[in-house]
């Protein structure tokens, strides 16, 4: 099963393979930098338009970070 913490280190783990800060994945996304964190830090998830704006930010398939969520 899915945590809010294992997304939260799949998400981390796509932003830097990205090679991207925090910051600029936010700027990215269009989301905040706080949103960013609480997603990594696992203390929240992103809902549909958070996966479609981080799968863009990231050149991913939505598919990609969805299925993120199933590790």
């Amino acid at each position: 099963m899915i945590t809010k913490e294992s997304l939260g280190r799949a998400i981390a783990e796509y932003r830097e393979k990205a090679g991207l800060s925090q910051a600029e994945l936010a700027t990215r996304s269009r989301m905040s930098l706080h949103t960013i964190r609480s997603w990594e830090q696992g203390k929240a998830e992103p809902g549909t338009l958070g996966l479609l704006r981080l799968s863009v930010a990231l050149n991913l398939a939505t598919l990609d970070l969805y299925s993120a969520r199933h590790r």
